[in-house]
């Protein structure tokens, strides 16, 4: 009976869920299971908490909560905790919810119940976030995704990412959020995770619109309703129902139909012991003259006789009242059934009935409006689903349906009678029999050919964008030195990973006389924002010392932040767009270079090769450009020293010391210093090829943040 009732309670018939439950307490109660009751208690807490009654739900979780203590069931313990957490939570009881929930996790952890632990660390993070609490927030939601992708739970790791992308979005980190979101849609899509769709797109329709882009969050809109609307709600096959119900009515037609047959036998007999009843009283007044003890015993066969009547008089009666009441029954069962035929013949998705071998039987008023035919042109047509199927892949998709007996899921092509190629998605589920035997197969077709014509035109605009943006970086990378500039006077890498297609940073190198000047610089921003930036730096920089003959590190600084505050009229406007830089004037001399450096926000290592030590010298804590810094503006300073022939000199980007693993610990410039010092005795070639494995076992499984640039020069 608690199973009838769970699934009623999947089916949102709540009355006769907690019928089905309440029996089954009961039941449980009168043999002493107390395994049952706790079971059923929380079944019950689970219904009242759907219908938020919550003082019924908190009691009924309780006694589930009393009884597996006494039973030692951890699991369930755990469960019940995370219950009593929900429903606090769901009356904004946050201080009581994260007790519940805390409490949750450690049984959890004590068990190592992977689920359980996932599902406690993400609610907590909820109520983190709920109440601004950011901080800890993404704590437990690192730690719910590292548990996910340590069971390989990628649904779990899916659901994280939606959750990352929430508390950033909530922070105002757009950017942050926007990648998180998008990962999970990639991820969702990757895997099929249907029931995550319509949560993504409306996140990413959300941040969109914070974003200002509109045009995206309207597209992200438009899915979001149609996956609200879509085939894939709750309770949409509705005419799954309808055949439930048919079978319901059925099995009660039938029960009526024996009952009517044992009331006929019943009578019979009836009138048969009323005729012998006769034939015994006419037998005992004639045996009356012979015998009066004979006499005296017909009597009491007589009286024992009626007693029998009486109580088989009785008992038609009882059996009249049962046969009136189900008869009553089976009239609401036809008013629903009536209701739900409206609701199949008005609804916009087309819907089909097939028999056990997928022949079509009848389909609704919508699949004319579809399709254009009349059932009997669609049946000549298409006899049966598989000749609805153009594709062998959905065709073995069909298959599954008579293999296992699952419903499955396809996007296909079916022509309509005024020729038109019209894309339909399509659910076919089976309907089975108590012997787990296909009874029948529905199927819900809805027309998606606007939204397949709507991504295309996506790709489409995708496609165009992209191919300008590859454009561009091939323009950017000409501005970049090329290799044989430098190469014929210094031994040199570069490692350079744009995060998107283009970068935001640069790297720059130049001779003017008897000074070589070198630079790696840090946009703000990435893409394509921080692409424009880097062409300004670079062109500056040139200007500067060419057109300029600026030849101080600390004057070409200076002139550039001048540059960039003017160029992007930094002055009267909130423009925040600059850099960081970190920039070497070297000029050599017998086997002596002597080196001039000034750093905006970056700092510069140093190998000596006579120590075999990493020296780092810090740049001026002040950015080129940005309206904030230009307000506070400072004269730079420099650092002048000299380097022995192979000394090594590395200038980078933040964008590498920055990085997250998948623990979220950044690569950090402690342990790059500590990998440099390892490995600069070797080739520079060398050393960007352990750099670069490093950089990507690093990254593996992460987001990458940011720009990554890094330069080593050899003296």
């Amino acid at each position: 009976m608690r199973l009838i009732g769970i699934s009623y309670y999947f089916k949102s018939n709540y009355p006769l869920a907690l019928d089905f439950f309440t029996q089954s307490l009961i039941v449980a109660d009168s043999i002493n299971d107390k395994n049952l009751m706790a079971k059923c208690y929380n079944n019950l807490g689970l219904l009242y908490w759907k219908q938020e009654s919550f003082d019924e739900a908190n009691e009924f979780t309780l006694k589930s909560l009393e009884y597996n203590e006494k039973l030692d069931n951890k699991t369930e313990i755990a469960w019940c905790l995370n219950n009593l957490g929900g429903i606090n939570f769901a009356q904004n009881n946050y201080t009581e919810a994260l007790q519940y929930y805390q409490k949750s996790l450690d049984v959890a952890r004590l068990i190592d119940n992977k689920r359980i632990i996932f599902n406690a660390l993400k609610n907590i993070g909820v109520i983190f976030m709920e109440q601004n609490n950011y901080e800890q927030a993404l704590k437990y939601f690192q730690e719910a995704l590292t548990n996910s992708i340590e069971t390989g739970d990628k649904y779990h790791v899916c659901v994280s990412y939606i959750n990352f992308g929430n508390v950033y979005y909530k922070m105002g980190n757009f950017d942050v959020a926007l990648e998180y979101t998008s990962t999970s849609l990639h991820l969702a899509k990757e895997l099929n995770f249907l029931d995550l769709y319509k949560t993504i797109h409306k996140q990413l329709s959300d941040i969109y619109a914070a974003i200002n882009d509109y045009q995206k969050a309207y597209e992200h809109h438009l899915l979001f309703k149609s996956y609200s609307d879509s085939i894939f709600n709750e309770n949409n096959l509705r005419e799954i129902i309808v055949l439930e119900y048919q079978y319901q009515y059925d099995k009660q037609r039938q029960k009526i139909e024996l009952e009517q047959q044992k009331e006929t036998q019943k009578q019979k007999f009836l009138r048969n012991t009323f005729f012998i009843g006769f034939i015994v009283v006419a037998l005992f007044f004639a045996l009356l003259l012979r015998s009066f003890i004979l006499n005296k015993k017909a009597n009491i066969k007589l009286a024992q006789r009626q007693k029998e009547i009486e109580e088989k008089n009785v008992e038609l009666y009882q059996q009249k009242e049962e046969i009136a009441e189900q008869a009553e029954e089976l009239s609401v069962i036809n008013q629903e059934l009536e209701k739900l035929s409206i609701v199949a013949s008005e609804t916009d998705n087309a819907i089909f009935i097939m028999d056990k071998f997928g022949n079509f039987e009848w389909f609704n008023e919508a699949c004319k409006k579809l399709y254009g035919f009349e059932y009997n042109e669609f049946v000549e047509k298409y006899p049966d689903i598989l000749s609805l199927i153009d594709d062998d892949e959905n065709r073995k998709q069909i298959s599954e349906i008579f293999k296992n007996k699952n419903t499955v899921i396809f996007e296909n092509v079916v022509e309509a009678k005024n020729k038109e190629k019209i894309w339909v998605q399509t659910t076919l589920t089976p309907i089975l029999d108590y012997q787990k035997n296909i009874k029948k197969i529905i199927a819900v077709n809805s027309n998606i050919s606007k939204l397949i014509a709507y991504e295309k035109e996506l790709k489409n605009i995708n496609d165009y964008i992209t191919g300008s943006i590859r454009y561009a970086k091939t323009i950017q990378s000409a501005m970049l030195p090329p290799p044989e500039k430098i190469n014929p006077h210094f031994e040199n890498f570069v490692v350079f990973r744009p995060k998107d297609i283009v970068s935001g940073d640069f790297y720059w190198f130049e001779q003017v006389g008897k000074y070589f000047f070198v630079a790696v610089a840090d946009c703000t921003g990435h893409g394509v924002a921080g692409a424009f930036m880097s062409m300004i730096g670079t062109t500056l920089l040139n200007q500067l010392v060419y057109d300029h003959n600026c030849l101080d590190t600390v004057q070409i600084l200076t002139k550039l932040n001048e540059h960039i505050v003017v160029s992007l009229n930094q002055e009267n406007k909130m423009i925040n767009q600059g850099m960081d830089i970190s920039l070497c004037r070297i000029e050599i001399v017998e086997n002596k270079a002597l080196m001039q450096f000034t750093g905006a926000k970056r700092p510069l290592l140093c190998y000596r090769s006579k120590t075999n030590k990493i020296e780092k010298i810090n740049g001026d804590k002040k950015s080129i450009g940005g309206a904030i810094k230009y307000h506070y503006a400072k004269e730079f300073t420099s650092n002048c020293f000299e380097l022995d022939k192979d000394d090594i000199i590395y200038m980078f980007s933040d964008g590498l010391i920055d990085q997250n693993n998948t623990d979220r610990r950044k690569f950090g410039t402690s342990k790059l210093i500590g990998i440099l010092e390892n490995i600069s005795k070797n080739s520079l070639d060398l050393q960007q090829k352990i750099l670069t494995e490093t950089l990507d076992n690093w990254v593996h499984g992460t987001i990458v943040r940011d720009d990554i640039t890094m330069l080593g020069l050899k003296l």
